[in-house]
């Protein structure tokens, strides 16, 4: 047999080693490791109780109050896992460690099967209270009758790797970490000719273990944060305070309200937040917490609200263009939001983007709390607020007042700025268009100027409760006639048409070029984008009227 990999050694290191600071001395830890014979420690010829057995002996030298109970059947599939995952949960506990699947592979069960499988095993612990963790199943042996190759075992490997990361769920991926082993099969598995998928030694299973305890610990001294949601009853209508308690070095925190709210605050911290809610129901509120190094923490409550909608006062204004790119092109803009009252009385703010692409499931809008007197900006605002990493668009600003109040002192703002320029470029803002603004009157944007490394974009808005179409017509900088062009617009879209992919030899024409829109009936707001990545120079033009 040969020697002990470097990680055995590490283990050794890690489990001998005091306690890190998050760990609390005596803290009571209940995991259930659950699988097929693997789990159950098959091939452990020392007696050491498999992988359980050592990841329970390693956490309470950290510490832990641990107990890991070790429920692996010997050839269990994971459909025959999710029959008896019910009665396993009934014992109740922290941790749920999930990894099976080689059973399956041998019944030539499909990779979705069990990946599907093993997300609904781990739905179920989430529903009990358990918090899960996904586990690639190892290598099979060469002379497996079944995926000898590892080719099937690799795929699950991966789609469970996708899988935890889509879900939040930590992920051990035993799969790799066996196939880095040198002298695998030699070394770390049972020597027996007639073991139709491979069972780890005991060395093996120091391996497996000791990549578990690195997995738990990461979990178990991951930063502590609170949720504390004000006392029943909640009414509608009212700011109600939550707050935050955190037992780590947070950089950032921010805040769900599940009816659309947000709010964020960065370091230095405010721990305490207020949010309005519009409509009576049930919410589950959710706190996430950032650490400077990446590490994220979470906590969630329910809330129950009461009471009728209020007939708050509204007013409706929008900010015409929006921009988030990536980065890879150098004309690429994102885009900060800001918001100001000027009020006396503190204010509900809802946001809805409008993309000028399609999405089946649109975002749904965000509102925001704007205290009396108060400023807000959210940088980087539509993959802060909807989750989209680049979209092109308009966003719809509500703003939502105590009876009575004035509305006129909110303002909203878009800030434009090339969106790989670390240096800061120089950026332009897009002010808000009032309701009271939107018409169909004919719109002149003028003084625009390209060619170089200047791009310039036309912007055409509806903002009007159907679809319609706007006419443009360019002139040039004397005057004549360069040509027309046709935007047709959705409710609430947004049209950006490249001035040189409308029309062609631009540069044999005097400058600056001036557009001239008409609409076919409908309300609607036009402007120009001109963009010079090379000078980091945004200038948004607004039209007149």
């Amino acid at each position: 047999m040969g020697r002990p990999s470097a990680l055995f050694f590490l283990v050794l290191l890690l489990a001998l080693a005091a306690p890190a600071a998050r760990a609390q001395q005596g803290e009571v830890v209940q995991v259930i490791a659950f699988g097929d014979s693997i789990t159950e420690g098959y091939g452990d010829l020392n007696d050491g109780g498999g992988y359980p057995a050592r990841l329970q002996r390693w956490l309470r030298q950290r510490g832990y109050d641990a107990t890991v109970v070790n429920e692996g059947i010997g050839g269990e599939s994971t459909g025959e896992g999710l029959a008896r995952i019910d009665s396993v949960l009934a014992q109740g506990g922290d941790y749920l460690i999930l990894m099976e699947g080689t059973n399956d592979i041998s019944r030539r069960i499909s990779v979705e099967t069990i990946r599907f499988n093993l997300d609904k095993l781990a739905e179920r612990g989430e529903a009990a209270g358990f918090r899960s963790v996904h586990a690639s199943v190892i290598p099979r042996v060469p002379w497996a009758p079944q995926d000898a190759s590892n080719e099937k075992t690799s795929s699950l490997a991966g789609a469970l790797d996708a899988l935890s990361a889509n879900t939040g769920r930590a992920f051990a991926d035993q799969y790799q970490l066996f196939a880095s082993l040198p002298d695998l099969f030699e070394t770390y598995y049972l020597d027996d000719p007639e073991d139709p998928v491979g069972h780890p030694n005991s060395l093996g299973y120091v391996e497996m273990a000791g990549l578990f305890l690195e997995t738990m610990l990461q979990l178990l001294e991951s930063p502590e944060l609170q949720l504390v949601a004000p006392p029943a009853p909640l009414a509608t209508g009212a700011i109600l305070p939550f707050q935050a308690v955190a037992g780590g070095e947070f950089t950032r925190l921010e805040w769900d309200f599940g009816d659309g709210g947000w709010a964020a605050s960065d370091a230095p911290l405010d721990f305490e937040v207020e949010h309005v809610f519009l409509a009576p129901g049930t919410y589950t509120v959710t706190l996430t917490g950032f650490e400077a190094d990446g590490g994220i923490a979470e906590d969630q409550a329910t809330v129950v609200v009461e009471g009728e909608a209020p007939a708050w006062t509204t007013r409706a204004a929008l900010l015409p263009l929006v921009l988030q790119g990536d980065g890879l092109a150098p004309e690429d803009l994102t885009a900060d939001l800001w918001l100001q009252n000027f009020g006396a009385q503190p204010a509900l703010v809802e946001v809805a983007l409008f993309p000028e692409v399609h999405l089946d499931s649109p975002p749904p809008p965000r509102r925001l709390l704007l205290a009396a007197g108060g400023a807000l900006g959210v940088e980087r605002v539509v993959p802060t607020l909807f989750g989209l990493e680049r979209a092109r668009g308009t966003l719809l600003v509500t703003y939502f007042v105590a009876p009575g109040a004035p509305t006129d002192g909110l303002v909203a703002l878009a800030s434009l700025k090339l969106a790989d320029d670390e240096l800061g470029s120089s950026a332009d803002l897009v002010e808000e268009i009032t309701a009271a603004r939107w018409s169909a009157a004919q719109k002149v944007v003028g003084g625009i100027s390209g060619g170089g490394s200047t791009r310039v974009d036309l912007a055409v808005v509806n903002l009007d409760g159907a679809g319609g179409y706007v006419s443009m017509a360019l002139y040039d900088g004397i005057g004549a006639l360069v040509d027309s062009a046709l935007f047709e617009l959705e409710v609430g879209g947004v049209r950006l048409r490249g001035l040189t992919d409308l029309f062609r030899k631009l540069e044999l024409r005097p400058q600056p070029f001036t557009a001239v829109f008409r609409a076919s009936g409908i309300r609607f707001a036009a402007s120009a984008l001109l963009v010079d990545p090379i000078a980091g120079q945004v200038t948004h033009l607004e039209s007149s009227p």
